[in-house]
Formats: structure tokens, sequence, C-alpha cells
């Protein structure tokens, strides 16, 4: 019987990986899928053949077909004995009547697997097809069989070729024409990762084998069998009409797995052309009525996860990265990308993601850069290329020249007739997430025209603990430093300010830049002795730095500066602050009544708040505090550092200081992980 444990492994196996809908619309999608099943079927010149001839050789094919790259003893007693049987069964003339029942039809759909798989149709798309035409007329076992027999012909002569290329001529003139040499060939270390992965087909192989046996076994049970007290036999047929979509999706799935290994290990042999490259640029020159002809010619149709037809007329951006790319990066864009699937959005509005992963072939592709691109393609919610080796050259070489890649992630932005509206769309994501769709120029200036330096602002996506305290309006203080020390004297002072001044209070600990050990330890710290708030998380602490980062790479895009910009002002003080060795703090009573200022001055501030207590019961706190601080700078001669983000692709001829409005000089730091 079909095990549903074996089905199951073979939806999981091709089932859209990145689903967002609720268990409802699962429901709805499932019904709608067995009504498109069934609509394929037509009882017109329908005929009963006997599969089980068939279903014995297809056994063999699998079972004799190397998936260990060892050759096959002719001379085992085990073979010797399948092949004398076979033998025997194949000079009875009913056993090849039967065979012949099938054989144009299993010739036709392993032709119709072949090209669809090759020419970039997507798995559904390619299943629904031969269900729908080639086999819309036999029942639903022998639906099953003709495609698996399809494929294990396809499996068959690939690993045939492969076991004989070496010593029989006629095999090696075929391995050469495919260059299979290249894939079979190849160091210890990659035949280790194809033993890898045709061992995973092998288990999925193995699982389709099982469910077309059970159906099989299914069909040939007499009517009566499903007695009143059994499972009723129009359920029996639902599960059977499923496990048939499901294998046949399985078989197409593992026939462009084949396809797809080929051109992985052939493409690394391959250069592109200076043809290909120049044809690539006029592609990007031409109007298209959609993006079909764009992404076919980037990603190669199957050599992304769903296939580019999913991705017809839709505004697509492709994220473009090599293996580096930090967690930190990933989880918010997982966030985000989320976020925007359950948005109401028009269809007009509807986005998807693609990752292409830009890596250096001129480097061994070793095991330990598999599991790096395998951890970072299982944990993306959105599509991704299936392997960075399907990515032609051409492309590659255009991404970098024309779009400026060079290792750090960049977002471009195609719209729905496939046009760029923008090479790098990665700051807008940090700023203002799905909400800056569509991610042009025109819609980035527009956003900034609605925005003010205000605290939701600056805190935009990362806590929402803060804009409910904004709302009740509670004092709040931000604070950064790497000095623990500096942390108590400072969070101490400020919490006995707070009580004297008789204002509600809340500190978050915001950390620095690119965030290591030692701010973790700091977490840790102020956790325990209950210093303020903190993240538990880095990666909030990152993304509250990257999204500083990202306005100012923003606003010097549009040619923004301190003097004609007050954001822009705000903005290069926070980068001041971090840049600074000792610690600052900045503190809002609403959404933009603020006063900041570098560590010790707040800190001495605060320890004088005798001084000025007078004037808060006058002035209010934020206006008496930002008058003392305007007294405390006395002394002309200061020293600021702003460290700003080379990776984003852009340095300013000069800086001025926001303290003094000195043009600021300018140097270079190195700096690398460790604390």
């Amino acid at each position: 019987m079909a095990s549903t444990s074996s089905i199951s492994k073979m939806q999981q196996s091709q089932q859209q990986q990145f689903s967002t809908s609720d268990d409802d619309d699962d429901d709805d999608d499932d019904n709608e899928m067995m009504k498109q099943i069934l609509a394929t079927h037509s009882d017109h010149n329908y005929h009963k053949v006997d599969v089980r001839p068939h279903l014995q050789l297809i056994d063999e094919i699998f079972r004799h077909s190397t998936t260990h790259f060892q050759r096959t003893n002719i001379h085992d007693p085990e073979v010797s004995s399948h092949m004398e049987s076979l033998d025997k069964q194949s000079q009875k003339v009913d056993f090849l009547g039967m065979l012949e029942a099938l054989a144009c039809t299993i010739h036709k759909v392993s032709c119709e697997i072949s090209c669809r798989c090759t020419g970039g149709g997507d798995v559904h798309s390619t299943t629904m097809a031969l269900l729908s035409n080639t086999l819309s007329r036999f029942s639903w076992d022998e639906k099953v069989i003709v495609a698996l027999a399809a494929f294990a012909v396809i499996y068959g002569e690939f690993w045939l070729v492969e076991e004989l290329y070496g010593t029989h001529p006629l095999a090696n003139a075929i391995a050469l024409l495919k260059q299979l040499p290249h894939i079979f060939e190849q160091p210890r270390e990659t035949r280790s990762l194809m033993r890898l992965k045709f061992k995973a087909l092998w288990t999925l192989i193995k699982a389709m084998l099982d469910v077309t046996n059970g159906i099989v076994q299914i069909n040939e049970l007499p009517r009566q069998h499903f007695a009143n007290d059994q499972l009723p036999m129009s359920v029996a047929d639902t599960i059977i009409r499923s496990a048939v979509y499901w294998t046949i999706r399985s078989v197409v799935a593992c026939a462009s797995h084949i396809t797809g290994f080929i051109d992985h290990y052939n493409y690394r042999s391959l250069s592109f052309t200076t043809e290909a490259y120049t044809k690539l640029v006029r592609l990007f020159e031409t109007i298209h009525y959609d993006n079909m002809e764009i992404l076919n010619a980037l990603i190669y149709g199957h050599n992304v996860n769903v296939g580019v037809e999913a991705l017809r007329r839709m505004s697509v951006l492709l994220l473009i990265s090599d293996l580096d790319i930090s967690q930190e990066e990933i989880l918010i864009l997982e966030q985000m990308y989320m976020e925007s699937r359950h948005q109401p959005l028009k269809p007009e509005s509807t986005y998807e993601v693609v990752w292409l992963p830009v890596v250096d072939m001129t480097l061994p592709w070793t095991e330990a850069r598999e599991r790096d691109f395998d951890r970072l393609q299982v944990n993306m919610r959105w599509y991704s290329v299936r392997h960075p080796f399907l990515i032609n050259p051409a492309v590659i070489k255009y991404i970098k020249e024309m779009w400026h890649f060079n290792k750090k992630p960049i977002f471009v932005v195609l719209d729905p007739q496939g046009r760029v509206v923008n090479h790098n769309a990665y700051h807008m994501l940090w700023i203002w997430g799905s909400h800056a769709f569509p991610f042009t120029s025109m819609r980035e200036e527009a956003l900034w025209k609605e925005e003010s330096w205000r605290l939701e602002f600056l805190v935009n996506g990362i806590d929402l603990q803060i804009l409910n305290w904004i709302v009740e309006e509670r004092f709040i203080c931000l604070y950064g430093a790497e000095d623990i020390d500096w942390i108590r004297k400072f969070t101490t002072t400020a919490r006995a300010v707070a009580q004297a001044a008789r204002i509600p209070l809340e500190m978050v600990y915001v950390g620095k830049s690119n965030p290591k050990d030692r701010v973790r330890r700091n977490n840790d710290i102020i956790t325990a002795e209950k210093l303020s708030h903190c993240w538990p998380d880095l990666t909030f602490t990152w993304f509250f730095w990257i999204r500083l980062e990202s306005m100012w790479y923003s606003k010097m895009q549009h040619g923004n500066t301190i003097e004609n910009d007050p954001i822009m002002k705000e903005i290069i003080t926070m980068l001041t602050f971090d840049g600074s060795e000792q610690g600052w703090a900045l503190i809002s009573k609403g959404s933009a009544n603020m006063a900041k200022a570098k560590g010790d001055m707040i800190l001495n501030c605060f320890k004088n708040y005798d001084v000025w207590k007078e004037n808060v019961d006058l002035k209010g706190f934020i206006q008496a505090l930002n008058d003392h601080l305007k007294q405390l700078h006395t002394d002309p001669h200061h020293c600021s550092r702003l460290n700003l983000p080379v990776s984003l692709g852009m340095i300013p001829m000069k800086v001025v200081c926001i303290e003094c409005g000195r043009n600021m000089e300018k140097s270079v730091t190195y700096s690398c992980c460790i604390d």
C-alpha cells in the first residue's frame, strides 16, 4: 500500500518552501489544486494496461543505476541472477506485448520532460502539462507508471554512459558530447559532494517507488475489498490522485536536478563570451512587455527553486551577495519579508525576492562552502537560485560591472517589465521596509519629505515598547558605550536625577555599530544588575546602527548636507557619537523634544543637577537640560571622530563637524571582528 509517510516526504520535498498562508488558505489551495488535477483526466480512449512488467523494469533500472560512482560487476551472483530472470521474461510474448502498449508514450514523455527541464519550465507547470496532454487518457496508475518509466530512462542512460565511458568507444563519444567527464573526473572533495547530492536524490526516488507500488497494489484490489467498514473507495481515489500528482511532480523535480547537476559542473569549465555579455546589455536596454525574458536571461528558468513563471509581471528584488552575508541581515530581511506577505497589497504592488549567490568561481568548491550555501539557502524564506554555479558567467560579469557588486550585498530592483528601477535599494529597505515600495528614487524623495527627526523614526521596526513609552509621555533615554564602568555611573546618576526631578525615565542601551562580544557582555551585566533596559539580541543593535548608516547614505545620494538638511545633521551627530571612544546619551520626551551629548558632558551635567534644577519647573526638563549643556560647551578645541560606512559605496570629499562647523580631517581606519 502507498505509505502516507512516503507521500508526505515527496510533498515536503516539492512544495514551495516559502509558504506564508494560514491553515484555512492551505485547505482552500489543496481543494483548488485537486480540482485542477481532476480536470486533466479524460475517459476518452480509456484502456487498461497491465503495468506490472513496467514496474519490474523500472525497479531494475533504479536498482542497477549506480549512486556511489562505483562500477557494476556483471559477474556478481546477484546481478547475474537478475539478468537471467529478466532475459527469460523478455522472451515471453505477453510480457513484450504489455511493454509495447506504453512504449511510445514513455518515449514521448521522456523527451517532453527533458525538453521542459532544459528549457526552464517550473515543476508544477510541467507536471500539469503532462497530466493535461500526454497522460490525460490513461488510468491513474498508468499515468504514474509512464512518468516514472520516462524518468527511469533518463536516469538509467545517464548512469549507463558514466559506467561505460572509460571503456566503451560509443559511450566515450556520447560522454564527450555531453561533457560528462567534467562531472565524473572531479577532485575527491567534489566527488564527495556529488555522492551526498545523489544520496539525497535517491531518497526521493525510493519514496516515489514506494508510492507507485502502493498505487498499483490498490488498483489491483477487487472493488468489493473496500467494504462499508473500511476506507471508502471515494476517499481512496482522492488519495491516489493526489499521490499520482506528487509522484509525477517528483519525477519532474528529479529530472530537473539531473539537468541542473550537469549544468552545475559544466558551468565551471565555461567562460562567458563577449557575445553573451553584449546580448545581456542589449536586453536591459530593450523595452519588454513583461519581465520573463529578463529573468530567464539572469536566472535561466528552472534554476530558481520555483521557476521564473511564478514571478511574471511582478516587481522583483534581486538580493545579490556572496556567502558572507551576515546572519543579522538574513534575520532582519526575513522579518521584513514576512511582514510584507501579510500586508494587504494591491496586485500591482506585490513583489518577490530572489537570491543570486555570486561566489568566486576561481576558488575550490569545498564541503565547507557547500554547507555555508545550504545553511543560507534553507534559512531564506524567499526564492533563490538552486546553486551558485548555475549563474551564467556573463550574468556575473554584468552584475559586477553594471550594478557594481563587490562582495557587499545589494538589492537590485526590477519592475514588472524587467526594467532596473534601482541599482541598490538596500538602504531603503533598512529605513522604511516594504513601505518603500516600489523602491524608486522618486519614492525615496517622497518618503523623506514625509519624515522629521523623531524618536519613532529612529527606532522604527526595532522596539515596540519604546513606541508605547512615547504614547505614555515617558522620558526615554537611548545611550551607548563600551565601557561598563561609565555605563554603571551614568545609569545610576541618571536614575537619581529622574527621581529628584520626579519624571518617569526609561533607559535603553543600544551598544555600538558592528556589535561584538563586548556589547554582548555589557548586555548581560546590564540585565543582571538591572541598570536599564537593553535589547537581548544583538541583531536589534546591529539593525539600529545600519539604519542610521543607511539614512546617511540615502541623504548623500540626494545631495543633502548638514548645512541644508536638519535631519542630515542629526544623523551625522549619532554616527559621530558612535565613532567616539566614550559613551553618549539621547533623552527625549514624546516624539521630537530631545537633548543629547557625549558621555562625559551628559554625566557631568547630571552630576551638577543642583545647579540647573530650578529651571526644570520653569522650562521643562528637556529644555533645562539643553540650556545647561550649551553652557558646558566652553572649550572650542575638541576632537570628534566619524566612522562612515564605506561599504555603502560613497565617501564624501569633505564632512563638516556638527559641533564647530569646521571641515573634518579624513583618515582611513581598518577594523576586524575582534574586540
